[in-house]
This record gives C-alpha cells, sequence and structure tokens, in this order.
C-alpha cells in the first residue's frame, strides 16, 4: 500500500509516540521486577531461611523459586567462606532478653536446650537462641524501660 506525502508525518508521529510508550512501559515494568527482587532479598535478611507463611505465600511461584534459589547461593557463598553473614554483626548487650510468646508452637528444641512457647507466656532465653523466633514471628521482644 502505497501513502501519499500527507500521510508519512502523522504515520512518523504515531509510530514515535508508540515506540516512546512502549520504552516507557518496559523501564516501568523492569523497575517493578528489581524492587521486587530487592525486596526478596531484603526479607531473607530479615527472617532467615523461614520467612513468615504470610510473606510467604504473598510470592508467586517464579518469586518463591527466585527466594529458594537465593537462599542455595547464599547458604554455598557462606559455607565456602565460613562465616555466617545472616547473624548480627553487633555484640548483644545481654545474654538474656526477655521475650513474650505470640502464638503456640509447644516445646521448640534450640542450641541450648527445649523450650516450650505458649501464648502470652512471657520468657527469658539466651539472646542466640530468640534471634531467630523473632525473625520468624512466633515471639517479640519485650522492651523493658526499669532496667
Amino acid at each position: 500500500m502505497k501513502r501519499t506525502p500527507e500521510e508519512i508525518p502523522a504515520l512518523t508521529s504515531a509510530l514515535t509516540v508508540h515506540h516512546s510508550a512502549m520504552q516507557r512501559n518496559k523501564r516501568c515494568l523492569l523497575a517493578y521486577l528489581q524492587a521486587r527482587v530487592l525486596q526478596i532479598e531484603q526479607v531473607r535478611w530479615d527472617f532467615g531461611q523461614a520467612p513468615p507463611a504470610s510473606v510467604r505465600d504473598s510470592y508467586s511461584p517464579f518469586e518463591q523459586q527466585y527466594m529458594s534459589q537465593y537462599n542455595q547461593i547464599l547458604q554455598t557463598y557462606m559455607g565456602s567462606v565460613q562465616c555466617t553473614l545472616t547473624e548480627d554483626l553487633n555484640p548483644p548487650k545481654d545474654l538474656l532478653a526477655e521475650v513474650r510468646c505470640l502464638t503456640n508452637e509447644g516445646e521448640i528444641v534450640t542450641e541450648n536446650g527445649t523450650i516450650v512457647l505458649r501464648k502470652n507466656s512471657t520468657l527469658f532465653l539466651r539472646r542466640s537462641d530468640v534471634d531467630m523466633l523473632i525473625r520468624q514471628g512466633l515471639v517479640e521482644h519485650v522492651h523493658s524501660t526499669d532496667r
């Protein structure tokens, strides 16, 4: 089909606008994907290998697969350098932490023995034992002002 000279500028303008819109949509999609990837990686650093089910269930199957692969890569790297990067870099001020149980989990085996988590009960536990429980959302740290 042959175009008339009057149609060519209009066609060129339409193609330019269409191409610019596609480029903008592509940039928006890539920015969204990058934000999701960064959020998944941050969840790994905040909660460890076992994020709460509510967080895990909010991800698509592809995002869950990415999280699993990211966990594997991180574990492989930490094993190769023989260093646990996910632990706190600053030493705790106290050896024990006061925590309140948020759920009825029953008995849990830790490095330092077995503990029983009952909802709303308050426990004094070793900081090394409670860090992962806090990240998993099973307990919360009780901040006392009288100390």
